[in-house]
């Protein structure tokens, strides 16, 4: 919106707005980058509401706005967070999930233990480790869940500040990683994975559906 408001200025143009609610609206003169979002934003939630209630389809989960803003602006500056980390510090991403039969969208990373990562707001943490079922038994994978104040308890006094434009970032260093490994071997996790789902990136809403409906 900003970029057709910007070109509407720079060269005197009119904007043809197709969302507008009223046909002598589309038309406009003085084009606003904030009007035209909100606009964008309205008829976009009344489509939405409109599936749901006509088309029979099933409510999509639900995710509050600041989360599904944080992720965006993560998203967008993931490959630049990478540059900036070097070759030694991972960047997960940050994917919307939700507890099966809730209708609660959050958000998870995975955490592989041995490798340094950075740290973003989450909900939860899948955690990816080796263990042995027996001392005689070979080395497999397991993957659990951890909520994000449990993990965040393990790694306690481990997580240095990480200064970037997206917001609240935090970093396992190498050093740390190693100091933790302990730690991440002999936790409890407090679900399987399979509790849980990964949902598409189009699989969500940040709107409430219908009046005094917030996520639960």
């Amino acid at each position: 919106m900003p970029v057709v408001e910007n070109l509407s200025r720079k060269f005197g143009l009119f904007a043809f707005d197709p969302q507008a609610r009223k046909s002598e609206h589309q038309l406009r003169r003085d084009v606003n980058s904030r009007d035209l979002l909100e606009g964008w934003l309205e008829n976009n939630s009344n489509a939405i509401l409109t599936m749901i209630e006509h088309a029979g389809l099933e409510t999509p989960p639900q995710m509050l706005l600041e989360k599904s803003t944080y992720r965006w602006n993560y998203s967008i500056e993931k490959k630049e967070l990478q540059r900036k980390c070097g070759d030694q510090i991972f960047v997960p991403t940050l994917s919307p999930i939700r507890r099966r039969g809730s209708s609660q969208a959050q958000l998870a990373f995975a955490y592989t233990q041995n490798v340094p990562c950075l740290v973003p707001d989450s909900d939860w943490v899948l955690v990816v480790r080796n263990r042995k079922a027996h001392l005689w038994s070979a080395t497999h994978s397991e993957v659990g869940i951890l909520s994000a104040r449990r993990f965040g308890e393990l790694v306690s006094g481990h997580l240095e500040t990480f200064d970037s434009n997206v917001g609240s970032l935090q970093v396992l260093s190498p050093k740390a990683t190693s100091d933790l490994n302990k730690h991440i071997q002999n936790c409890e996790f407090e679900y399987p994975k399979e509790e849980f789902e990964v949902l598409a990136p189009d699989g969500f809403v940040d709107i409430e559906i219908g009046p005094g409906s917030p996520p639960n």
